[in-house]
């Protein structure tokens, strides 16, 4: 199990108690919130190889908020050139060289779009 449901309540607390699969509400950060399921890892500290289409989604939306950079934009700004077919590994390896708004973006976007 990746992660655990927000029902927790629901699951037997011995075998929650002894597998630490259960997570409490206020256990998850925004980022660790996808698809209703708390994840082990956040999005934004995952390789973008390793990204789940829906951390990929999650990125594409709210990339500009987790750099807490001022001069990050949303990635859909960049949406006329993405256009530019480049395999996904170019993008994710600009983005972990470069680490620039565009170049993340267009990593997150390629996961999507495959």
């Amino acid at each position: 199990m990746v992660g655990c449901t927000r029902d927790y309540k629901l699951a037997i607390p011995i075998f929650c108690f002894i597998s630490l699969l259960c997570c409490q509400a206020n256990d998850c950060n925004e980022d660790r919130q996808i698809g209703g399921r708390c994840q082990t890892t956040p999005c934004k500290d995952r390789p973008h190889h390793n990204l789940s289409f829906a951390c990929s989604q999650w990125m594409y939306e709210h990339y500009h908020v987790v750099k807490k950079s001022k001069k990050w934009v949303p990635c859909s700004q960049f949406a006329s050139v993405y256009s530019l077919r480049r395999p996904c590994g170019y993008w994710a390896a600009k983005c972990s060289k470069k680490d620039t708004n565009f170049h993340c973006c267009a990593s997150v976007h390629c996961r999507i779009n495959g």
